[in-house]
């Protein structure tokens, strides 16, 4: 819902503006993104590079809420953009990220996702330079949100013993969700 009301506003205050192109092409990745997340089967798996794709819009909306302000980089080996993974996996860490990383600094910040595959294990990481988090082993002792847990259940529910997951803290700065998967691609 957040998200739903900071893009309307967002596209609300284009038009204010007078951007009428830029508000177009917000509201064309806008319905995009619902399209994929609404004929989508949540519990099913999708290819690396669809989940990237989907992603990609929905950084390109936020992108028009913060300009300069959110940067992104991607790593991805070939071989891990063919393997399965939860569709909409990362965009919630995605979210979390911008939400304590970006908006909490007056310059902004940059988001790093990168994904290789080792010994049949897909390797996936979203990192930010953000101040980082109170973590307890690993973890947040207390989850302000459910984006974070709703990830480790689905991941739990699809995967049982077979994936990895983890928060830690980066020098001098910064937060590092790693996830490890069963690697597997379409046959």
């Amino acid at each position: 819902p957040h998200f739903m009301f900071n893009t309307l506003n967002a596209i609300y205050a284009l038009i204010k503006l007078g951007d009428q192109e830029q508000g177009k092409k917000v509201v064309s990745k806008l319905a995009s993104f619902l399209r994929y997340s609404l004929n989508g089967d949540h519990d099913c798996l999708v290819s690396l590079s669809q989940e990237l794709d989907a992603l990609t819009l929905y950084l390109d909306i936020e992108k028009v809420r913060f300009g300069d302000r959110l940067t992104v980089k991607t790593d991805i080996e070939p071989s891990a953009s063919l393997c399965l993974v939860p569709s909409f996996i990362l965009q919630p860490l995605v979210e979390n990220a911008i939400k304590y990383a970006v908006v909490e600094q007056e310059s902004g910040g940059t988001i790093f996702i990168t994904a290789i595959v080792r010994k049949e294990q897909l390797i996936l990481k979203v990192r930010d330079d953000g101040p980082g988090a109170h973590l307890v082993n690993g973890k947040l002792p207390t989850p302000s949100g459910i984006g974070l847990c709703n990830t480790q259940q689905r991941l739990k529910t699809l995967f049982d013993q077979q994936h990895t997951f983890a928060l830690e803290n980066l020098a001098p700065h910064g937060l590092q969700i790693a996830m490890t998967l069963p690697y597997q691609k379409r046959q």
